[in-house]
């Protein structure tokens, strides 16, 4: 194996999540119906902190600590994009008011990493 497919190997996937969640970021920065919204940096920081786990589950899985179970991390992942789209419909179901909450959400769904 050359040099080059071991590090694709290794870092592949880690770059790949990087420029995705960079991309994802930027466009939730650029959506214009997000302009005036209070969580709109809070929405366009998600998918990178969302990477910045991911990559610390890894780090520490290839330091020889435990594999994070598949299944809580899946469950983390839809709670969190739940919440991620209750925040862009909120306004037109009516739940204005909700941003404290979905914020809360958010810290019990990120703070169970830590």
């Amino acid at each position: 194996m050359s040099a080059w497919s071991t590090w694709r190997a290794e870092h592949g996937a880690t770059i790949t999540q990087f420029f995705g969640g960079a991309a994802a970021s930027w466009f939730l920065l650029k959506v214009p119906t997000l302009a005036g919204d209070p969580l709109r940096t809070t929405l366009a920081a998600l998918p990178l902190v969302m990477v910045a786990f991911a990559w610390t589950a890894r780090a520490v899985e290839r330091a020889g600590g435990r594999k994070y179970p598949t299944f809580v991390a899946w469950g983390e992942g839809v709670g969190v994009g739940s919440l991620a789209l209750l925040a862009f419909a909120r306004g037109s179901l009516g739940f204005g008011g909700l941003e404290g909450v979905i914020v809360a959400g958010w810290t019990l769904g990120l703070a169970h990493r830590v």
